[in-house]
């Protein structure tokens, strides 16, 4: 089924309506929304009348002139009913009479200035919150969200993009996958997205896809069409078997296993293990499909019938055989419920959430959005069609991976004294790497792998073989044993699926998924050995301008050496400078084998160990997985697999001849350096497939750097992408850029540009070059937004993986305030879920103890991650970017009395005034210094005691300590926190909203958080019947006086204590989520429910349901 929304620019000109029909009967659409007809009501009815007559139609024409939306709609196909028409929107259901899927639609027709499109926000957010099925936004949106969706003009200022996005954010839209037009308005030589399709996550939960294609723009028209195409998701073939982490919770699993296992299976150790895996196969789907098929469906009835015998329970407390029963309902209750939780973590891959709450609504979302982004329903084939036969991508994919792994590769021109050049192993080195395999190392490489990692074609987990390691350990122990001891792997083991991660939502090619390799268990235990071995000795062997997978380098270091080499580059009096920003093709997938193997042996690592790497890399075959069926089967000729542990390690060594090919190049007269590089005769950067190469901008050492990439390319099979490297030139080149330009295949590239992903700039960085921080947060924020997430499970996001992605740009960049603020405001939209906040974020970002919630603040922690670079440079780490920043800004002082120039980084301005921010923390610069060595770990400073130091105070909150407790459930905990601190959107707090102030429990009075849940005669009962069923008698007026007593009197760590804490808390949470349902469902309040819900809770904490 096809939906359409198009700004025709006026339907009063026959060709425009036969435009309009061709384009409903050649991709036959039932479902169109005309913007901007410029007819009158009764023209446009003529024009239904006579040319679409059996359609239906509404208008707003009678809320704004200039005909500005219609919807029409075939009423043979659809069934369509309208909810809501205003000047900007228009909301509607419908349903398709063939399929009955139902879902919504809002046509978008934005108006032309912020202010006016602020009341359309407003609305759509409000159809959001009450939409609980699949649900699409379309039509022309007349603004843009990201500064790289115009072009031609100057980029829209973030006050332009902050509505829409935050609506987008707030409502929980995303963009839908789409092919076609990216620029879907053109005028003169301005382009722009203004049309654009946004949907919600629920088309994924209902096996939907909802999938919008921006036709070509037509002759007479500025906008393009935007076609939307609704269908459900067809099974695509049979899976692979998985191993799910679920199944081992089972009371019969080791029984199954033990059979299994106990098999006389006669071979080599590698294939008996093999052929064991296979074998237990069978009888674990068996398994599956008997107790745990639909395993959400089997949690949600099993929870049922508990509640079922529990009210059957109550009502015979004597009868024996009830409670036996409720006591078996309640076990397959918990299990089914672990299991499914269980389940989906492993499908979620989520490791980052609290383990004390259920998330299993969380994790249904997670799963579902994942599906959904990595679903390939479309594919552009190399002549620009547009293909949905999954047959013809399949071909696609598997003929474009089959050339680029399975085509050989030689090695032309490779010259090993180029490796000579620099250092390589000595003998005890050497001795370390093919020192015997013993099991304690096999079995530390295993429990280093994740449980939930991506399993191989055999689809078995690394929880499989933890949790059974006394039965399968041994075999396991085995067979890479004897890999390592024949240096023969069997080919099975090594077989790869290719997982396609997609790199952009529109229109994707074949080149635009990143492929992931996912091997067997048995495999990357082999490879964690090795890496393990192998990673160890880099130090000593790899060139200082590689920073990436070596013990001791950074990143950040790469990163600000980078940033400082850039300066000066606008300067048109300064001396001629080059900068080469290298794109190197399909790195890791192109290496050369025969390149590989050669710089193994020469840079110092025994035949022995070459022998166990070249096994591993040169037995690889493939698959390719597309929507979860695998297509294709092919061997390996050359390249490295991503997600290999050693990949990276011999990436970085294939690497190192480049480094020393070009220092050998550049030692000649004919090179010269980079004004900035000649002391530390500085020519290159490299972090792992990121390489920039720097020297004065003259023909002679240009070309020198050139040749230098094309003979590596030769010899390594790492050619150069001339479309994608760039080539920036500064000083005072003017005389010389022609020649230049014709020297070198690669375009003039100009500032800002990305390297590592941060902005690399001549001046200081702008607010707008701080757009990608701003979008990886946002589409971070995307991938979780979700309804079914609490405030806990939105807190602790926030705090390990959000925080997390700040602190890359954090510890890099003094980021301007304006962008933490930017950053700040979407964290606060998401925890809270709106614009309102209920507690300052100041206040939330206040440790526990003191009343907030522990998420650092941002500005603080940018000074205390750039406190690291202060504390390398006092002790002279012996990096790249230290030793320049010695020889370039300090000349023999010290950083501590240190003084910036104005000519001066930014970075280096901010490091003086962290500096003096910790000195003036202590009475002298002595204690000073020994402070951060007191509190550094390895010669690392550890940041988060600078933070704490740094950071603003509050006096302690006594209360705090009572609810942040492990064995209280944290959404128990921060509503306690909202409601100790007054914050709970009580009637008395919204008044703002000019809402009626009155408690729906009892109707007796004023709705505040004391009346709430002490002064109310409905709360105050359910408080008499539970503190009688605990035995308390204290009378209790507020909430902090109640939990000041119960701090005092039962402050202990026994069962007793914790249980009415658990208690406490517990009957704040049910009352709050009761009043709720009471005021937005439409429930009734019942005094006995919620005291028996609260003692059914209370019933499996002492059951041990939650660990006390």
């Amino acid at each position: 089924m096809f939906i359409a929304s198009w700004n025709i620019r006026g339907l009063n000109q026959a060709s425009k309506q036969n435009s309009i029909l061709n384009f409903i009967r050649l991709n036959k659409v039932r479902v169109f929304c005309l913007l901007e007809t410029k007819l009158s009501s009764s023209t446009f009815e003529n024009f239904m009348r006579f040319r679409l007559p059996n359609w239906m139609s509404i208008t707003n024409f009678d809320k704004i002139g200039g005909g500005r939306m219609a919807i029409i709609w075939d009423s043979a196909f659809v069934d369509g009913v309208i909810m809501e028409v205003d000047k900007q929107h228009i909301h509607a259901r419908f349903t398709c009479r063939v399929t009955q899927l139902s879902f919504y639609v809002t046509f978008i027709y934005a108006l032309y200035t912020v202010l006016e499109r602020r009341d359309l926000w407003k609305h759509v957010h409000g159809l959001g919150t009450n939409t609980l099925a699949p649900w699409v936004v379309l039509g022309d949106f007349n603004c843009v969200c990201d500064p790289c969706e115009r072009r031609g003009s100057a980029p829209p200022s973030a006050y332009l993009m902050k509505d829409l996005n935050e609506l987008r954010l707030c409502s929980n839209l995303n963009d839908a996958p789409s092919t076609g037009e990216f620029f879907t308005w053109h005028r003169g030589s301005i382009w722009a997205k203004l049309d654009r399709v946004l949907i919600n996550p629920l088309w994924s939960a209902q096996s939907v896809t909802c999938q919008a294609h921006f036709v070509e723009m037509e002759p007479g028209f500025d906008h393009v069409a935007s076609l939307v195409r609704i269908g459900q998701i067809q099974n695509l073939g049979s899976k692979p078997f998985k191993f799910f982490n679920m199944w081992l919770k089972h009371k019969n699993f080791k029984d199954i296993l033990g059979r299994v296992w106990l098999r006389n299976v006669v071979g080599t150790a590698q294939f008996r293990l093999a052929r064991k895996l296979k074998l237990l196969k069978q009888p674990l789907k068996q398994l599956n499909k008997e107790e745990f098929s639909h395993i959400s469906a089997r949690a949600k009835e099993s929870k049922k019938e508990y509640k079922r015998i529990y009210q059957l329970a109550l009502m015979s407390p004597s009868d024996d055989a009830l409670k036996q029963e409720l006591l078996e309902a309640k076990n397959r209750s918990i299990f089914l419920k672990d299991a499914e939780e269980t389940y989906l973590r492993q499908k979620a891959k989520a490791t980052h959430l609290l383990q004390t709450d259920r998330c299993t609504k969380y994790f249904h979302s997670i799963v579902k959005k994942k599906n959904a982004k990595n679903f390939i329903a479309a594919l552009k084939l190399e002549d620009g069609s547009l293909t949905q036969s999954m047959g013809q991508v399949a071909t696609e994919f598997v003929t474009f991976f089959k050339g680029l792994f399975g085509t050989y590769v030689p090695s032309d021109g490779y010259d090993r004294h180029v490796i000579h050049s620099g250092a390589t192993l000595d003998h005890t080195q050497v001795e370390r790497l093919i020192r015997p395999i013993t099991n304690l190392e096999i079995k530390q490489a295993l429990f280093d792998i994740g449980n939930d990692k991506a399993p191989g074609p055999d689809g078995y987990s690394s929880a499989f073989f933890k949790s059974n390691w006394s039965l399968v350990g041994e075999d396991l122990c085995e067979a890479v044993g004897e890999f390592f001891a024949s240096g023969n792997m069997l080919r099975q083991v090594n077989h790869t699926i290719i997982a396609l991660i997609p790199k952009t939502n529109h229109s994707p090619t074949v080149s635009d998924f990143r492929p992931i390799s996912c091997t067997n268990v048995t495999y990357k235990v082999i490879t964690k050995i090795l890496a393990s071995r192998l990673g160890p000795l880099l130090p000593t062997i790899i060139h200082p301008a590689q920073g990436a997978f070596v013990d001791g380098r950074l990143m950040a270091d790469n990163i600000f050496l980078a940033q400082e080499l850039v300066k000066g580059y606008t300067r048109k009096r300064c001396s001629p400078r080059c900068m080469i920003k290298v794109d190197l093709r399909k790195a890791y997938d192109t290496v050369s084998w025969e390149f590989l193997e050669n710089v193994l042996k020469d840079i110092g690592i025994p035949t022995l160990f070459v022998n166990w790497i070249m096994e591993c890399v040169t037995t690889s075959s493939f698959s390719i997985s597309i929507n979860g069926v695998l297509h294709g089967w092919f061997e390996g000729k050359r390249g490295l697999r991503q997600g290999d542990p050693m990949s990276p390690l011999l990436f970085v060594i294939c690497l190192e001849y480049f480094s020393r090919m070009i220092d050998l190049r550049t030692m000649g007269p004919n090179f010269k350096y980079h004004p900035l590089c000649s002391k530390l005769k500085i020519s290159h950067l490299a972090y792992a497939d990121d390489l920039v190469l720097f020297s004065k901008g003259d023909c002679r050492s240009i070309k020198i750097l050139a040749e230098t990439l094309e003979d590596y390319g030769m010899v390594s099979g790492l050619m150069v992408n001339h479309d994608k490297s760039n080539i920036f030139l500064g000083g005072n080149v003017a005389n010389a850029l022609p020649q230049i330009l014709d020297l070198v295949d690669f375009q003039q590239g100009s500032f800002p540009v990305r390297y590592l992903g941060i902005p690399l700039a001549p001046l200081k960085i702008s607010v707008a070059q701080f757009s990608p921080l701003i979008d990886t947060v946002t589409d971070y924020i995307n991938a979780w937004n979700t309804k079914t997430l609490s405030y806990a499970g939105k807190l602790e996001l926030i705090r390990s993986v959000m925080q997390g992605v700040q602190s890359f740009w954090l510890g890099i960049f003094p980021v301007p305030r304006t962008i933490i603020d930017r950053i700040v405001a979407l964290c606060r939209i998401f925890l809270w879920g709106g614009k309102y906040a209920k507690v300052a974020w100041e206040d939330v970002c206040l440790p526990k103890e003191e009343g907030g919630l522990g998420i650092k603040n941002a500005r603080v922690w940018n000074d205390a991650l750039l406190s690291r670079t202060l504390w390398n440079i006092h002790k002279k780490q012996d990096t790249l970017w230290v030793r320049w920043v010695h020889g370039v800004y300090l000349h023999g002082r010290d950083v501590w009395t240190f003084a910036p120039h104005n000519r001066d980084s930014q970075l280096m301005k901010r490091i003086a005034l962290i500096r003096d921010s910790i000195v003036s923390k202590f009475s002298s610069l002595a204690m000073a210094i020994s402070f951060i060595q007191k509190n550094s770990l390895n010669g690392r400073i550890i940041t988060g005691k600078v933070y704490d130091l740094l950071r603003v105070r509050a006096n302690p909150r006594m209360w705090m300590s009572f609810i942040w407790k492990s064995y209280i459930p944290p959404k128990f905990s921060f509503i306690m926190w909202l409601a100790l601190r007054n914050r709970l959107p009580t009637y008395d707090n919204l008044g703002f909203l000019d809402v009626i102030n009155i408690c729906h429990f009892c109707k007796g009075g004023p709705e505040t958080v004391p009346h709430l849940f002490f002064d109310c005669m409905v709360t105050g009962k359910v408080w008499e019947m539970v503190k009688q069923w605990l035995g308390l008698r204290r009378q209790m007026t507020t909430l902090r006086s109640a939990v000041k007593w119960i701090k005092e009197e039962h402050n202990g760590a026994n069962i007793k204590a914790k249980a009415i804490r658990i208690s406490f808390c517990y009957t704040v949470y049910w009352t709050w989520r009761t009043r709720n349902a009471v005021i937005f469902e439409g429930a009734k309040a019942k005094v006995d429910d919620m005291v028996s819900q609260i003692k059914r809770f209370l019933a499996e904490v002492r059951q041990g349901d939650w660990q006390l």
